[in-house]
């Protein structure tokens, strides 16, 4: 794509959107990825290019044709800078630069820093609400088709409503708040909910001549209803809105409305996409991806138990050989897949590892362990001398660490755990070279096969 630039600006090249967001998902960068994954999932697909501001060349977090996307976690007086720099270039080039702070508005620290840059004219945007109400607006503006399809009010039988088997976890803590409000102030909301399709009838042997429906949005409202029936209240038809162009046995396709419908008005968390996911491929009969989405929340169900992270086991899914965080947009999207033999060679001996450095209520700082173990597996697939001896090296580095932490060595926070986790990789490469730890053939456990 040709571009005409004012004097100092210049577009090296282009690039292909894929390998940029490999480039951009860097470990720690929750932000962009999530800025990223809005714009596409509110169907603006990324246009990347490389520019230079006069300084160095520059790639935007998320670029679309006429704008330019910066994701910031915060703004300190190093990056005002850096963005006005970039937002003159940009402007000589009439470019829009839109600015992504995930700080929420007015927060001290920085407001000073947001107020110079809305003073020389930059559009910043403060807190994940108002991120994602421009970027739904974006999508709005940018959509071809203005033809706009309208769902239909209308008021069905509880009994003729079936819940969404796929939804996020049920926020059950928020049901009796509901059932209060309902009983004192009665039902004045709605089930957003899809006419249930011919294939799903027939799996739930439901005659094909009946309507029956599927909630997309309402669960925590259907369950407060359903406890009520149960408990002796008289509940009438229940008001809701149908979406008649989409079926039930549209299963990929209302999973990704279901997604889409709950993090546009409530962020879902690592865990909703992977349970919700699992769920989806299980209908879908994906054995690959049940048993990739089984493993991941096996693993998150343990991180939680063992206290050093719910969410800290998927980083280590995600990173094979790099901190690139390719594979994240993959989780999210449903799409990631790992092989049985890669799961037990590699993921699994880190998470007995950790298994191990809790098992006496040992608390690690998660922080300091998630990037340590992300760096683990990249070692296993990286360096030659830490694989053949990977069942010697995990052992080592338990002893290390529980060693440490009984004596009150093990850091504390990220800048120290980096340091601390520089020293125990140089000192265990240095014991290789010095053939002091030579490579010994692993072992396979013993299992009652063996012994019958």
């Amino acid at each position: 794509m040709a571009k005409k630039l004012n004097e100092g600006a210049q577009i090296t090249n282009e690039k292909n959107s894929s390998e940029v967001m490999k480039a951009r998902y860097t470990h720690g960068d929750e932000w962009q990825s999530y800025i990223a994954d809005k714009f596409e999932g509110a169907g603006i697909p990324p246009v990347f290019y490389t520019i230079n501001d006069g300084l160095s060349d520059r790639i935007a977090d998320y670029q679309y044709e006429g704008n330019w996307i910066e994701a910031k976690t915060f703004i300190n007086s190093a990056e005002v800078t850096k963005i006005l720099t970039l937002y003159s270039t940009l402007e000589s080039m009439k470019i829009r630069m839109v600015v992504m702070c995930e700080w929420e508005p007015g927060t001290k620290k920085h407001a000073k820093n947001v107020a110079d840059l809305r003073r020389f004219g930059v559009i910043v945007f403060e807190g994940q609400s108002e991120c994602d109400s421009f970027i739904i607006n974006e999508s709005v503006m940018l959509n071809p088709d203005k033809t706009i399809k309208m769902a239909i009010p209308m008021a069905i039988p509880f009994d003729r409503i079936v819940p969404h088997p796929n939804n996020r976890d049920l926020n059950v803590k928020n049901i009796p708040t509901i059932k209060a409000s309902i009983t004192k102030n009665g039902f004045f909301t709605q089930l957003n909910v899809v006419p249930m399709g011919i294939e799903d009838k027939k799996k739930r042997n439901i005659p094909l001549e009946e309507d029956w429906y599927m909630i997309f949005e309402g669960h925590t409202r259907f369950y407060a209803l359903k406890d009520l029936i149960e408990k002796g209240y008289n509940v009438p038809d229940i008001a809701c809105i149908v979406v008649p162009w989409i079926s039930s046995d549209n299963i990929d396709l209302l999973h990704k409305i279901l997604i889409t419908t709950n993090t546009t008005y409530q962020s879902w968390k690592l865990k909703n996409y992977i349970t919700s996911h699992k769920g989806n491929l299980e209908q879908l009969g994906d054995v690959a991806g049940i048993y990739t989405y089984g493993k991941m929340l096996q693993a998150m169900n343990a991180a939680k138990k063992q206290g050093w992270g719910e969410a800290n086991p998927i980083y280590m899914f995600c990173h094979t050989d790099s901190l690139a965080f390719d594979d994240m947009k993959k989780v999210k999207d449903g799409e990631y897949r790992i092989t049985e033999s890669e799961y037990n060679s590699q993921i699994k001996p880190i998470l007995d590892f950790m298994k191990k450095l809790t098992s006496d209520s040992r608390k690690f700082n998660g922080t300091i362990m998630r990037d340590i173990i992300v760096d683990i597996r990249i070692m296993y697939n990286t360096n030659p001398s830490v694989k053949d001896r990977f069942h010697q090296f995990l052992p080592w580095l338990a002893m290390k660490f529980i060693g440490d932490y009984s004596i009150d060595k093990f850091p504390l926070t990220k800048e120290t755990g980096v340091d601390y986790w520089k020293v125990i990789k140089k000192e265990y490469l240095y014991m290789i070279e010095n053939g002091m730890i030579p490579v010994q053939p692993m072992v396979p456990e013993k299992t009652l096969m063996d012994f019958a």
